[in-house]
């Protein structure tokens, strides 16, 4: 199966990073699909919608009141806002109005020196510790962190007792998933022994943290503080100890993290996610399917040259690729970019890996393109007729700024033919100057079942829309000149 043959990969049992970037198990039970904003078939000039997301903010609430010692969340800066920090809030005080005695720890990934001057995250952190009003004995860290100038952490989880997690692409912003154009994402929540490794791997971050908590080197991008009985202290933890997890259910899952730079010494096991990316769409047999905000074309991201290459070979072999992304101006209502190389571009980048490997050219070039690849937007409504420009399916409201928003994908999905999908943190472009990538966490989930169920309920509802929109001039890429094909 595709699971054990990517696990044999990165090292089986006998690999050290086994249990924390990476970890095969059975057991597990897929719980729910929290893809939001979940408006499908909705027309996006028709602005009734708010507040969306709903079905995430009420399942991190649910689950983070179910529990009975631990609540452990990873995110990216900023730290929780709005309907989610509310949910984690009246999630934390459900549990402790139950008598349990929880400890709470929640980490963010921070980014300050790249993108502008050195911020302190610290203001923030206290002021959102300020602003819980839970419980005076409950115990509240919270950590942020950058393990290098080019690697912090990325992983989105919400993990309870070591036994419940979600799992998936969705930073806990309001404003971005709530509001007006709502970014499209996707997590899952699973429960069972997998979410183990979801928990050592947060641990191994924490333990790095806990190494500089009273630090005041600001060349060591790690900060902590932890909120007990009325007063703030220094102190970050390391790890949380749970029972080993019990089964849950009878789903196979792989476990897939990236360790980023600067924690572990670096390997493909530790880089686990992008290794597993990689092979899978080696060992694809039939269809790969890719959601994702973009594929390369940023400065953020560029193309991943050996993932791409694969995706090149999965289609000169003739097997099929489909590929939804957000298109060029995608952004947040309020516009932040969420894009890089849109729809056209894209294609035009596999058109030209694709063609170096099979020789292709003019006619029938495009023929075999048009018949193995397909690239589409992110869409949640029919083509209206007369409408080229598509104008008609962007987000409207009645302002004179911002009132036209392209609908941007935050995705990190691939489904690999009938057998195996991933929802997760990782994306699948890489990150400028560093091969290690950002600290990441995903789950492949394996099963003809369960990947029938996730086709079903999320894909074939994405693409449903998407396909109308789909590029399909291939045409013009059909005469590569000599500097594409060199």
């Amino acid at each position: 199966m595709l699971i054990d043959d990517i696990y044999a990969l990165l090292g089986g049992d006998k690999n050290p990073d086994c249990g924390v970037s990476y970890g095969l198990s059975t057991g597990n039970q897929w719980e729910e699909l929290l893809d939001t904003p979940h408006l499908w078939g909705h027309d996006p000039k028709v602005f009734d919608y708010k507040p969306t997301a709903i079905n995430l903010v009420d399942a991190i609430k649910g689950l983070v009141a179910s529990a009975q010692h631990s609540v452990d969340i990873s995110t990216l800066t900023p730290l929780p806002d709005g309907l989610f920090f509310d949910a984690i809030r009246e999630g934390i005080q459900a549990a402790a109005e139950q008598g349990r005695s929880i400890v709470v720890r929640i980490l963010q990934g921070v980014f300050y020196p790249v993108s502008a001057p050195y911020i302190d995250p610290l203001p923030p952190m206290l002021q959102f510790l300020s602003d819980l009003h839970i419980p005076d004995n409950i115990p509240v860290y919270v950590g942020a962190m950058q393990s290098a100038y080019t690697s912090w952490n990325h992983s989105k989880l919400v993990i309870v007792d070591g036994k419940r997690a979600i799992c998936g692409g969705h930073n806990l912003w309001t404003g971005t998933y709530c509001d007006y154009a709502p970014v499209h994402d996707v997590s899952i929540q699973l429960s069972g022994p997998a979410i183990a490794v979801a928990q050592r791997f947060l641990d191994r971050q924490w333990t790095v943290l806990a190494k500089h908590s009273r630090t005041k080197d600001h060349s060591k991008w790690y900060w902590s503080r932890l909120q007990l009985n009325g007063k703030l202290y220094l102190n970050a933890l390391p790890c949380i100890l749970s029972a080993p997890p019990e089964a849950e259910g009878a789903t196979r899952v792989l476990a897939l993290a990236r360790m980023g730079a600067q924690l572990v010494p670096p390997s493909p096991s530790a880089n686990a996610s992008r290794t597993a990316r990689i092979a899978a769409a080696k060992l694809a047999k039939d269809h790969i399917r890719i959601s994702q905000q973009m594929l390369g074309g940023s400065l953020m991201g560029h193309f991943d040259a050996d993932f791409m290459q694969a995706l090149f070979q999965h289609v000169a072999d003739r097997k099929k690729l489909s590929i939804i992304v957000s298109d060029k101006g995608a952004s947040t209502g309020s516009g932040v970019p969420y894009s890089g190389a849109g729809v056209q571009e894209t294609a035009r980048h596999i058109a030209n890996g694709v063609s170096k490997i099979n020789g292709m050219q003019g006619k029938e070039l495009a023929e075999f393109l048009a018949q193995y690849v397909a690239v589409g937007p992110v869409r949640m409504y029919d083509r209206q007729a007369g409408d080229l420009p598509a104008e008609s399916w962007k987000w409207r409201r009645k302002s004179k700024l911002l009132n036209k928003i392209e609908p941007a994908n935050h995705a990190k999905v691939y489904i690999i033919d009938d057998e195996a999908f991933y929802v997760g943190s990782d994306n699948a472009y890489a990150a400028p100057y560093n091969e290690q990538g950002l600290q990441e966490f995903g789950f492949m989930v394996s099963g003809k079942q369960e990947t029938a169920s996730f086709l079903k309920k999320y894909w074939a509802k994405f693409w449903e829309y998407s396909e109308q929109f789909q590029f399909t001039d291939w045409q013009q890429f059909a005469e590569l000149s000599q500097g594409e094909q060199a």
